[in-house]
């Protein structure tokens, strides 16, 4: 008897035991589920302030090597070619003559035309004694005046033809293209050699057309010119082109050397190594920025909610991107939180960061 009220005990206690864990349970799942729907009426959001400032980075590009100063020589008066004497790698001063044309024939008519004129003249004088008896009349004499001029016109045009028929340089430079050989026919203006100045020797780069406000004619570069290993060269910014490709939006750049490295040539590649500093940006971090393929936009926390901003994005710069249009500075953006974050949603700041956090 005994034995069996003890056993009612002990079944009595479990009993108890396992409602009171039912009812704990279920008191804390209810408070879970009450702060699920608090959450959920509420977003955590970490946010950071907009603030304008000068960005800085390092930037590289890629070019070829270029002559800006190339002459084709072509020859204005056509003949045989009598003397070429320069092949591709040839230096050439100023003023050396390049090409020598066949200039018998203009000689000849050079001589003839000389001749023509001596005739002129000596007929003019004869009429110009004539003409004080009256013997001949004002326009024999016009005739024969107007004969002289124009026989030395010919003299002066064919002075001119034959100094074409030599060719001379224009500028120290070098042979890159012999195209034409000694005994060949060269019709008017053909393509006889090609010479460039080495000295003019620049590199093409584009840059964004947000950030070729922040360089200038004559700021220092380096470059590295793949085939003479790995060193870096001075240069320095000689020209920027004053158009933007409206399709990529980019501008062109030009840099050239005080100095040429040795064993520098025309086409070959070359990296751009330049330091720019912008003027006073807007930056968010990467981490604000919300895009799509029709528009990009921040979130903005406006009297504890968030707000959708649409925003016209510029730059990337190395602590984030620069924003042309669409916030102010102090404006306060969210980065992290996103994940069923909607315009207008009731938000907590967790976690407030400043933009060199980002």
């Amino acid at each position: 008897m005994r034995i069996e009220i003890m056993t009612l005990r002990v079944l009595l206690q479990l009993l108890i035991l396992l409602l009171l864990t039912g009812v704990l349970g279920a008191c804390e799942k209810a408070e879970q589920g009450k702060q699920q729907q608090r959450n959920k009426k509420q977003q955590l959001v970490t946010t950071t302030q907009v603030v304008r400032g000068a960005q800085q980075q390092q930037i590289e590009r890629s070019g070829n090597l270029r002559v800006r100063r190339i002459i084709h020589v072509h020859n204005l008066e056509e003949g045989q070619v009598k003397e070429i004497p320069w092949y591709e790698g040839d230096a050439v001063s100023q003023g050396e003559m390049l090409v020598r044309l066949d200039d018998e024939l203009l000689l000849t008519a050079q001589r003839k035309a000389a001749a023509q004129l001596d005739e002129a003249e000596k007929n003019l004088l004869r009429l110009e004694r004539l003409i004080k008896t009256n013997a001949i009349s004002e326009d024999a004499l016009i005739a024969a005046r107007t004969e002289v001029a124009v026989t030395k016109a010919d003299i002066d045009e064919l002075a001119v033809r034959l100094q074409r028929t030599r060719i001379h340089a224009d500028f120290d430079g070098l042979i890159t293209e012999r195209l034409v050989e000694p005994g060949d026919f060269a019709e008017k203006n053909r393509h006889l050699l090609t010479v460039i100045d080495p000295l003019s020797l620049v590199i093409e780069v584009t840059l964004s057309q947000l950030l070729l406000p922040s360089v200038n004619k004559g700021d220092a570069v380096e470059v590295q010119i793949d085939a003479l290993g790995q060193q870096w060269h001075p240069a320095k910014i000689i020209r920027i082109h004053p158009t933007i490709d409206p399709l990529t939006g980019q501008g062109t750049v030009e840099v050239g050397f005080d100095e040429l490295p040795s064993g520098i040539k025309s086409g070959q590649r070359a990296t751009l190594r330049l330091a720019i500093t912008s003027d006073e940006i807007l930056l968010i971090p990467y981490s604000a920025l919300q895009q799509n393929r029709e528009r990009n936009w921040v979130y903005l926390i406006k009297d504890g909610k968030s707000v959708e901003q649409d925003i016209v994005p510029g730059e990337y710069w190395p602590d984030g991107i620069a924003i042309i249009d669409g916030i102010e500075d102090g404006d306060e953006v969210i980065t992290r939180g996103f994940l069923g974050l909607k315009n207008g949603a009731k938000v907590t700041i967790v976690e407030a960061q400043d933009d060199s956090q980002q």
